[in-house]
C-alpha cells in the first residue's frame, strides 16, 4: 500500500458499513517529504478472505495534504474528510483551499462524487525555499459531535477552525501566528467539544494550548492575530491560554483523544524517540491537566514516541446503517426509509381495512370490524351467499384421476371468487373427496390436490391467501353410497366451509 510513514496523519482504517466487521477501508495520504505525489487514496481489505487486499491503492483526488480524518455520523457511516494541496509553481486559485469529504454509509467499494467544500485559507507549496511542503503537515480533526473541523498548517503558522454539518465545511475563524516564529502541529478537540487543543513551537518554546470555544461568539471578528509575547496568558482573546511551556528541548506533536476521553500527546526529547508520552486529563474542564512523558508506550526508545499519532475513529465502528432508526439495518430492512418493528422485518404494519385493527391482529384484514370481534364485522356472510357458493361448488368437475378441471369449470370458479369478493371477512376451508375407487392413499393424494388447485385458483384471480385453507379427506367422509355410479359422483366433490361465521 502506498502512503507514507512520515505524514502526520498517513492513514486511517474504518469498517466498511454492514459487513459485520469483515471488511475495511485503509485511506492513505503521501508526506511532504515524497511532495506529496501519490495524493489520497485507498485500499480494502478482506479479512473473510484472509485478509486478502481486494481493492489496492486506488486513486480518489491526486493532491492533497497529509491530513486525513473521521467522524461517525450517528447512523453506522462515516465521513471521511481530506484537505487538498495546491502543489503548483504558482497559486492556482482552483486549488488548495478545498475540503474533500466521502460519506461512507452503505457496504459500497467503489467510491465517487465527494463533498466538496471549497472555504477557509489556501494550504499552498513555498516556491524556492526547503522542504517547499511545509504547509501540508500539521493534523485536521473533527469534533466527536460532528459539528466542528479544525485543522493546523505548519508552516503557515495557522490554526483554523469551521462548522461541519452532512460533509459540508462552513464559517472559518482562523488564529494566525507570526510566520517567522514556528509552527504548530497538533490538534484535538476535548470530549464534548468544548475546548480546542493544539501543540506550537514558537520563538525557541514549546506549548500546548486550548482554545476554549464556549467563548467564542459569532460577533468575534476573525482572523485574529496571536500577540508576540509568548508568556501572554490570553494573547489578547480570552478563550486562549497555554497548559503547557517548555524553553528546552522537548517537542509536543500529535494530539488524540483516546476511548477514556484524555488527549493523547506524541512529545520527543532533542529530536529522539521517547519511550512514553504525554497526557492531557479532564481535557473538557478548565481545570485540565497536561502531564508531560507520563504513559510508557515502549521499552525501546528507538521505537517510542516522536511526533505522530495514529488517527482513532473514535466511535460507530461494526455499526450497521439504519436510515429510519428503527433498530432495524437498512440490509435486513423491508422498509428502511420508514420505521417499523424488527418482528415486522423493519415495516410498519398496517391496516389494510382501516378499521383500527392492525393486520397482524385482524381475523378480517379486508373487511373492517369492531376489535372485540377480531376486526370482523358483525356478519362475514349471508345464508343465501352461502348456499350459492356451495351450488357452484358442485359444479367444480376434475378431468379422470386429475386435478385439472374440465372445460367450462373456470366460469363457475369465477362466480365463487365474485361472491367471495363481496364478503371480504369471510374465510374459506376448501375441502377435496373422493369416491372409494381406488386405493385409499391415492384418493387422499388426489383429493388434497384437487382441493389445492381450487385455492390457487381462487388466489390468481385475487382472493388473499390467508382468507383460504385446503384439505383433501379421501373417501373418509361420503355424503351417499359408493355402491352405484350415482351415489360415487355424488361422493366426489369440492366442498366450500366458511370458517369464521358466528
Amino acid at each position: 500500500m502506498l502512503g507514507n510513514s512520515s505524514a502526520t496523519q498517513s492513514a486511517l482504517i474504518i469498517p466498511i458499513p454492514n459487513t459485520n466487521c469483515t471488511k475495511y477501508f485503509i485511506f492513505t495520504v503521501d508526506s511532504a517529504e515524497h511532495n506529496l505525489q501519490n495524493g489520497l487514496r485507498y485500499n480494502v481489505v478482506d479479512l473473510t478472505n484472509g485478509g486478502e487486499v481486494v481493492i489496492k491503492n486506488k486513486l480518489l483526488f491526486p493532491s492533497v495534504a497529509e491530513k486525513l480524518t473521521a467522524v461517525s455520523d450517528n447512523n453506522g457511516g462515516y465521513y471521511v474528510l481530506a484537505h487538498d494541496f495546491d502543489s503548483s509553481l504558482y497559486a492556482n486559485k482552483e486549488m488548495g483551499n478545498q475540503f474533500i469529504c466521502y460519506h461512507i454509509k452503505s457496504n459500497n467499494t467503489d467510491l465517487k462524487d465527494p463533498i466538496i467544500s471549497k472555504v477557509g485559507s489556501y494550504h499552498r507549496r513555498f516556491v524556492n525555499k526547503y522542504n517547499q511542503y511545509q504547509n501540508a503537515q500539521g493534523q485536521m480533526k473533527i469534533s466527536p459531535d460532528g459539528t466542528k473541523v479544525a485543522l493546523a498548517v505548519l508552516k503557515d503558522n495557522f490554526v483554523e477552525l469551521f462548522d461541519f454539518s452532512d460533509g459540508v465545511i462552513s464559517s472559518p475563524k482562523k488564529y494566525q501566528f507570526d510566520r517567522k516564529t514556528g509552527y504548530v502541529y497538533g490538534i484535538e478537540f476535548s470530549p464534548n467539544g468544548s475546548n480546542l487543543y493544539f501543540s506550537h513551537l514558537y520563538r525557541g518554546a514549546n506549548f500546548l494550548r486550548r482554545i476554549n470555544l464556549r467563548k467564542i461568539s459569532t460577533s468575534n471578528a476573525f482572523p485574529k492575530t496571536l500577540r508576540y509575547n509568548v508568556n501572554y496568558p490570553t494573547y489578547g482573546y480570552e478563550e486562549v491560554k497555554n497548559l503547557y511551556k517548555s524553553t528546552q528541548d522537548y517537542t509536543v506533536g500529535a494530539l488524540q483523544l483516546g476511548p477514556d476521553e484524555n488527549i493523547y500527546v506524541a512529545n520527543r526529547a532533542a529530536g529522539n524517540a521517547q519511550p512514553r508520552i504525554g497526557i492531557v486529563q479532564n481535557p473538557d474542564s478548565e481545570l485540565a491537566a497536561f502531564k508531560y512523558n507520563a504513559i510508557p508506550v515502549s521499552k525501546n526508545s528507538s521505537l517510542g514516541s516522536l511526533m505522530g499519532l495514529p488517527t482513532l475513529l473514535m466511535e460507530g465502528s461494526c455499526n450497521c446503517i439504519d436510515t429510519d432508526g428503527d433498530g432495524v439495518c437498512d440490509e435486513n430492512d423491508l422498509c428502511p426509509m420508514v420505521a417499523g418493528p424488527e418482528d415486522n422485518e423493519g415495516c410498519p404494519y398496517t391496516d389494510t381495512d382501516g378499521d383500527g385493527v392492525l393486520d397482524k391482529d385482524d381475523k378480517c384484514v379486508e373487511a373492517p370490524g369492531p376489535a372485540v370481534n377480531g376486526g370482523c364485522p358483525d356478519k362475514v356472510i349471508t345464508e343465501d351467499a352461502e348456499r350459492k357458493l356451495n351450488e357452484f361448488a358442485k359444479t367444480i368437475l376434475f378431468n379422470t384421476n386429475e386435478y385439472t378441471f374440465k372445460q367450462g369449470v373456470e366460469e363457475q370458479l369465477d362466480e365463487i371468487v365474485f361472491i367471495m369478493n363481496q364478503y371480504k371477512a369471510a374465510q374459506f376451508h376448501i375441502e377435496g373427496h373422493t369416491d372409494s375407487a381406488g386405493p385409499n392413499k391415492s384418493n387422499l393424494i388426489l383429493s388434497d390436490n384437487r382441493a389445492n388447485a381450487v385455492r390457487k385458483y381462487f388466489i390468481a384471480h385475487g382472493i388473499s391467501s390467508k382468507r383460504l385453507t385446503a384439505q383433501g379427506y379421501g373417501e373418509e367422509n361420503p355424503i351417499d353410497t359408493n355402491r352405484t355410479p350415482e351415489g360415487r359422483e355424488n361422493n366426489r366433490r369440492v366442498t366450500l366451509t366458511v370458517m369464521n361465521k358466528k
